[in-house]
Order: structure tokens, then sequence, then C-alpha cells
């Protein structure tokens, strides 16, 4: 295992975690070692040249310089540690796959300028963003931006003589007029399609008239939907722009189905996952969520365990071990056999995330009669009301 860049002289805390879901197992762990990263470091500057060709396939932004067209700009790239990623105080999310995104506000005929400290300042970059210009009279295709983003408008033919031309701009309803060295911020707060109609004088007097089309895209909120490792679920998101796709980490299989708006999820590890809606491959991001995952073991996971006799009834008890965080899911039991009941004469009784304790450790008791040749029952998981996994 390797970890982040670590700065001499500093202290870090290692925590490692030992997961003895059986239980009639039990691991032991002898010593751990520490080794320092050694190899050819033909620059020689004290950072084995491996090392620092990993640092920086996995660490930076994917441009240093982000033209934007629009406001606030998205700047996107890679962090493999994302808690020991220093903005300075922009903010940033998560995205799949070790990626981050940050989405900066910019002013007029700003360069905003972003420097990041990446995996413990083992990597550091500036990346400088500029506030495009969209000059409606020589750029007069359709654009597509989401709601809230403001782009900075302008109308000019000639750079030397754009103080000779003017224009008129009328747009969310307002007018707008000015001159051809003036550029104007515009911002688009509602989803739909909207025109920009524009009056051009050119310096000779030639009078141009144009309309543009602006796209504007709904931001998405797809929700959160909980799994359970090694469990297939089916989940429905709210509906996307027409265009729009999601993007999930590399953890999750994930394939549409043939009800809308749906997919099967199945997550492998007990870990979290951030996923992205974007419009379009590399296109504009309308807006993230994220995949709950957690691992939940018992029955041939975990084994059973005999607790004796009480009133003429087997007590069996069966462990159930959680890793990672439920988010509110239920973890039920349900007995289908005769003769069996839990400790309070109930057939059915579900764990939640607040009855594991510090190790993820709880379980079921089971009372059974002696005519009652085993403990069948099922496990199944309900989030927010609804199956999400099941086995037995």
């Amino acid at each position: 295992m390797l970890t982040p860049w670590l700065r001499a002289g500093e202290s870090y805390q290692f925590e490692l975690y030992m997961d003895n879901s059986y239980n009639s197992r039990r691991i032991s762990v002898d010593r751990v070692e520490t080794l320092a990263a050694s190899g050819v470091d033909a620059n020689g500057n004290g950072v084995p040249d491996w090392v620092e060709i990993r640092l920086g396939a996995t660490n930076g932004f994917d441009r240093l310089e982000v033209r934007s067209q629009t406001s606030p700009a998205t700047v996107e790239g890679r962090a493999r540690s994302f808690d020991l990623l220093n903005t300075h105080g922009a903010a940033v999310a998560k995205a799949p796959n070790g990626r981050f995104y940050a989405e900066e506000p910019l002013g007029s005929g700003e360069v905003r300028s972003l420097g990041f400290e990446f995996e413990n300042g083992a990597v550091s970059q500036t990346a400088m963003v500029p506030w495009e210009p969209t000059n409606i009279l020589q750029n007069p295709g359709a654009i597509t931006l989401r709601a809230g983003d403001s782009l900075l408008l302008a109308a000019l033919r000639s750079a030397p003589q754009a103080a000779l031309e003017s224009y008129t701009l009328t747009v969310n309803g307002q007018t707008i007029s000015g001159t051809g060295e003036q550029t104007v911020p515009v911002a688009f707060p509602n989803a739909g399609v909207q025109t920009i109609q524009l009056t051009h004088t050119g310096a000779t007097g030639t009078v141009t008239t144009r309309s543009v089309t602006v796209t504007v895209l709904a931001r998405v909120d797809v929700g959160t939907p909980q799994c359970i490792t090694r469990f297939a679920r089916k989940w429905t998101h709210a509906p996307l722009p027409a265009g729009a796709e999601l993007q999930f980490d590399e953890s999750i299989t994930a394939w549409r189905e043939p009800a809308a708006n749906t997919y099967t999820l199945i997550s492998t590890i007990p870990q979290d996952q951030p996923l992205l809606v974007r419009y379009g491959p590399g296109g504009p991001i309308l807006g993230g969520g994220e995949v709950r995952s957690a691992s939940v073991r018992a029955d041939d996971y975990t084994g059973y365990t005999w607790q004796g006799f009480a009133d003429g009834l087997m007590r069996i008890g069966l462990p159930v071990v959680l890793t990672g965080d439920l988010h509110g899911a239920e973890v039920r039991c349900d007995i289908y056999i005769g003769g069996v009941t839990f400790l309070d004469g109930s057939t059915s009784k579900s764990l939640w995330g607040a009855d594991f304790g510090a190790e993820g450790v709880a379980g079921y008791t089971f009372l059974k009669a002696a005519a009652a040749h085993s403990a069948c029952h099922q496990i199944s998981f309900w989030h927010d009301g609804v199956p999400i996994a099941k086995w037995n």
C-alpha cells in the first residue's frame, strides 16, 4: 500500500482496520513496516523518478489555462488524496475516479488565478482562468449553458474600430446598449430556451440584426442511492435534461434499465463514491450526487454462535458485521419456520446503524424449539421504504 506523500519532520497517524467477520477466525498483527520510496533519481532532487511520475499522473489540473465562456468557470483535475488537497480557500467537490471540480466565479476583464497544492504539498500548480467574451455578431451559433451561469457578451466586427461600432441587445426581457469595445455580463437564472436579439451598427453605418438561441439547462440533484456491496439494486433517479448522462466511479457497476430514469447499481467496496450529471462527454456539469455503500455480512460470512438453553429452548446467536455507513438503511431479519422466534417472541426484527458498536458488530439471537430443525430466516435491506438487497 502506498501512503500519500508525507513531509519530513511531521507526525502522522496510521490506522489499520482488521475485518474479522467470521466468528471462529481471529487475526492478529505481528508488526507493521513502513518503507521509504527508493529507486533511480535521474534529476538528483532526492525523489525517485517513479514517485515523481506517479505523483504527476494522479494529481494536478487537467489544463493550466481554462478559457471559460461562462461564469462560474468549471476547473477540473485529479487529486489522489482529496483530504490533502489545499485549495487556499477555493471550493472544490469530489468527482468520480479520484477527480475533483471547482466552480469559480469570474469578473469582467479578470483572469482568476487558482493555486492548488496536491497530496500534502507534493505537487503545486497554478491554473489561470480568464472569462472569454462571447461575440454575438461573429459567433451566432446556438449557445448551451446552465441555469445560473453568466455570459460576457460583446458585439463587434473590427477591434481597431470597436469604439466606432455600437450595439443593442435584448435578452431576458432587458435591453442593453453599448459600443463595440464594451462587454456586458448577462446572467441566465432560469432553465429554458431564450433568444438574444442583436442590432449592430458598424463603423460605416451598416446595420446588422441577428438572433442567437441560448439553451439554459436545469441543474439536477439525482439524490443519494444506498447500496449493499455485492448486491444489485435498481435505482430510479430524477429526470435529466435531454443529452445529459450520469458518470459513476469505477468501483460502481451500473447499467441502464428499460424503465425511464432507472439504473441497476452494484457497489464493490463499502465506501461512498461521488457521481456526476454531465451534459454530454466532457460537457457542463449539471449536478452531482453520491452512491452510498456499506458491507453487511451475516450467516455463512460470520457463522453462528451457540449460547446454551433458556427454558428448554436453544439460544443461537447470529453475528452481523457492518463496514461503512448504512445512512439510515434497515437490516431486517424475518423468520419463516415454525418453532423459532427472537428473544422477545417476535419473528421479525431490524437492525439500524446505531445498533452496531464502534467495531461494527451487532447480531440477532434466535430461540429455537427442539422440533425446529433450523432457524430458517431471510435477511433483507431497506432504505426509505424501498428494498435494496436481500439474501437467503
